[in-house]
């Protein structure tokens, strides 16, 4: 009877973002029940590499081309091995170098790790190559890496979740879920947030200089620079971000993370259309019924017609906003839906790909007898004592 019960619940089984947005221990039937589209990108990359190259071999894993900000792993009988690393951290340089390295890679493996332990079912053996930089492949080299972001044209990459599903070590962030908890102790209905298009930032590239003169002075717009360093008096903590009926997104260096926290706000998300992808990009919808994100040119020249339309039609923006909270704040941007994600890109590469070994040979001439003997070791370091 017991079993015959558990059947029955499985099949009646339903997400409830409630109760399921934290279960990093989903079934599969389950992820693909709650999450049918998500796994858009790991299709992509599956079938333009079994298209152009065949299966991922060991020497494209390859770390020789790159002088930091990637590493090699290998899961082995659910073990997380560290392979290689090419991660720095430099902070103050006199060169005014800042790099992040170690702790995105902390937060990768970490991502990596707990949708590993917190699922009871199988785990492939696999060895991958990943990279913790906004600009995975500066010059090109055109590896199967797993990377946070792509361009279009970049089809031989693997995205991957970003490090902020894991933690964003920076005052205003922190930990996701954190994050997450933070914005729904203050959620308040659309009607009664500030009218207004909120965005901070720092002024890295044209698109958002673009944007800082396109709003200066604008009654709706409360659009500020942010100088990291300086007294960062108009810093808002991204919590409060959903205070605001209309939240804008640029991109930074190569995408922007915060993407994806504006995301789990009931507000309007208003952004250009993106050079550079992430992993839900897909999921993006820009009209119609199913409207769930406002998109604007990249130098934001229509941005005030745009706002001006959506200040004046409530109703639309309240939708708009609804339509994003259900498909990203409730659904594809949970944690739940990124440890699925994991897990589909472990099976998706696995069978493109090849079975690792746990052990390396060390070959070592006998100083007494001259013979040539052989010292088994683990490749790599493990999970646990990398950490």
């Amino acid at each position: 009877m017991c079993h015959r019960e558990g059947l029955l619940e499985q099949k009646t089984w339903k997400f409830d973002p409630a109760r399921d947005s934290a279960n990093y221990g989903l079934e599969d039937e389950q992820c693909e029940s709650a999450f049918p589209d998500m796994y858009y990108e790991i299709y992509r990359a599956q079938q333009w590499r079994q298209e152009t190259h065949g299966n991922i071999t060991e020497g494209d894993l390859d770390l020789g081309w790159k002088d930091f900000g990637v590493l090699r792993a290998m899961i082995y009988q659910r073990q997380l091995f560290i392979v290689e690393t090419k991660c720095i951290e430099i902070h103050g340089h006199p060169g005014g170098a800042i790099r992040y390295d170690i702790r995105r890679a902390i937060a990768m493996l970490g991502s990596i790790h707990r949708a590993i332990s917190a699922y009871h079912g199988p785990i492939p053996n696999i060895e991958f190559s990943l990279s913790v930089e906004d600009i995975a492949d500066e010059e090109e080299f055109k590896k199967p890496l797993w990377v946070m972001t792509r361009r279009a044209e970049e089809e031989y990459q693997w995205m991957m979740p970003d490090f902020g599903y894991w933690s964003w070590d920076m005052e205003v962030l922190g930990s996701y879920e954190q994050v997450r908890q933070e914005m729904a102790d203050k959620v308040k209905p659309f009607e009664t947030k500030r009218a207004a298009a909120l965005w901070r930032g720092a002024k890295l590239n044209k698109i958002r200089e673009d944007l800082l003169n396109v709003t200066r002075d604008k009654p709706w717009a409360d659009v500020r620079e942010i100088i990291w360093g300086s007294e960062m008096n108009d810093v808002i903590r991204m919590a409060d971000h959903c205070q605001y009926q209309y939240l804008i997104q640029t991109e930074g260096n190569s995408y922007s993370g915060r993407g994806k926290y504006l995301l789990n706000c009931d507000s309007v998300v208003v952004m250009h259309k993106r050079l550079w992808m992430e992993n839900y990009e897909h999921l993006m919808i820009g009209n119609g019924e199913d409207q769930n994100v406002v998109f604007v040119r990249d130098d934001f020249e229509d941005l005030p017609e745009k706002m001006e339309m959506l200040l004046g039609n409530p109703q639309l923006a309240k939708k708009i906003a609804d339509n994003s909270a259900r498909q990203f704040r409730d659904k594809y941007l949970t944690p739940a839906a990124q440890a699925c994600y994991w897990r589909k890109l472990f099976r998706a590469w696995r069978e493109i790909s090849f079975e690792p070994s746990l052990y390396a040979d060390d070959w070592q001439e006998d100083s007494q007898t001259g013979e040539m003997k052989v010292t088994r070791r683990f490749r790599g370091v493990p999970y646990e004592t990398y950490m």
